[in-house]
Parts: C-alpha cells; structure tokens; sequence
C-alpha cells in the first residue's frame, strides 16, 4: 500500500478546528489599529513579490519544515487566508520536519500567465527506514503581492484519479481528507483479510499463491499530464 501519512499532512496541511465560541472582547482604543498594521507587516523571509512560483513553493515547503506558521501562512492566497480564519484552521507540521522536498520546474497554465503549477516530490521514510517518493503539482496564482499557493494535486492511489486539495475551500478540502482516510482504511482492511487467507494455504501441496491486487502497490510516480488536466474543486471519488 502507499505511504500516506505524510501526504495525509501535506495535502490536510491546513486541519479544521473546532469552531471558535468564546465570546468576544473589547480592545483598548487604538488596539484594533497597532494589530491590523502588524499583520500588514510581512513576516521575516518573505520572498521577494518578483520570485517566480518554484521560488514561492520553496520557500512555503521550508517554512512548513521550519514550522514559521506566519511565514506559511502569508504565502498562502488570500482567499485561503479568509478561509483559514474563517474556519479556525490551524497548521499541522510534524511530517514536513521529517521528509524532504525537491522542487521542480514551473509552468503557467492560463494564457494571462497568472496561474501556475509547479512539480514537487516529497519524499517521506517509514519506522522503518523504508524511503517513498510521492509525486506533487503545487497550484498557485499571481496576485498584486507576488505568487501565493492555492493548493496541490497529488494521485495517492495509482488507480483512482488524482485528488485536488483546495485550500480556499474547506468543505472540498475535509471532503478529500476523508477520501484518502476512508480508501486507505479500506485497502488496509483487503490486504490483511487477504494475508489471513494465504497463511493457511501456503502449508497445502496443492495451494496456489494469491496474486495481490496490483492497486494496492506502491505506485512509482503519478500521470503528471491527467494530473495537470484535473480540474479544480472536490477530488473525483470513483
């Protein structure tokens, strides 16, 4: 089966939280004002707004590695910075501190050139050592202060479609988390009820050896060209 559960961070980089209840406070006058403009601030190593979107991904893989939430969170669009503070979301970064990253080569896909793609592999290792390789498009688009991510395509299964994270839509990003939970969950559960079947096969003369389901190997790559065709919104689920 495929190691996912770093892409379980990386494509959820941004976790749903419990809505946020607490009554709200009164600012001192003048405390909105001096908040307001400190967010106005960019954060420290904030790209240059010229840097090309390779430049930008690197630099958002490496606050993410780095765990600079301020840092991650400016390069976000900002539709998905409303939409992180809308729905009380907040940045899960374990896995990014423990994989490795190589960012590859950009390539606009609107005629305007003010979106992009931009090809990345992450590579993740087991508890065991095990190294897996798994095959990203980051999507971004040029906005008046530079190049920011809107949010990535990964295929996680070698057998389904590629799945689209949409950080500026949360429902369709909870709807992709629970895709990849639910299908590997499953194919976890195929893969035992199949071992237990073989085990005690294998001490007949006469057994014959199950062939394992060629879904549920590990996938040397993705179809970068379907990836890229995929459209955005909610992931396909066939």
């Amino acid at each position: 089966m495929d190691r996912l559960s770093g892409l379980f961070v990386l494509g959820f980089l941004l976790v749903v939280g419990p809505a946020c209840s607490k009554a709200p406070q009164t600012a001192e006058p003048g405390a909105q004002t001096t908040a307001a403009a400190r967010v106005d601030l960019p954060p420290p190593g904030m790209p240059d707004r010229a840097e090309l979107p390779d430049k930008i991904v690197s630099a958002f893989l490496k606050a993410a590695q780095t765990g600079d939430k301020p840092l991650l969170a400016a390069l976000l669009s900002t539709i998905a910075r409303a939409e992180t503070a809308k729905n009380n979301i907040s940045f899960q970064l374990d896995s990014y501190q423990n994989s490795k990253f190589v960012v590859g080569k950009y390539e606009y896909v609107t005629p305007e050139k003010d979106g992009a793609h931009v090809d990345c592999i992450w590579i993740d290792r087991d508890e065991k050592g095990n190294e897996y390789k798994h095959d990203v498009i980051w999507v971004l688009r040029k906005e008046e202060a530079g190049w920011r991510v809107v949010g990535m395509i990964t295929r996680p299964f070698p057998d389904k479609d590629p799945v689209v994270f949409n950080y500026e839509d949360i429902p369709s990003l909870v709807q992709a988390k629970t895709f990849i939970q639910t299908e590997s969950e499953r194919r976890e559960a195929e893969e035992e009820k199949q071992a237990a079947q073989k085990k005690p096969e294998s001490t007949r003369a006469d057994a014959k050896p199950l062939t394992a389901n060629s879904a549920n190997q590990p996938a040397d790559g993705v179809q970068r060209e379907a990836m890229k065709t995929q459209p955005s919104g909610a992931p396909s689920q066939k």
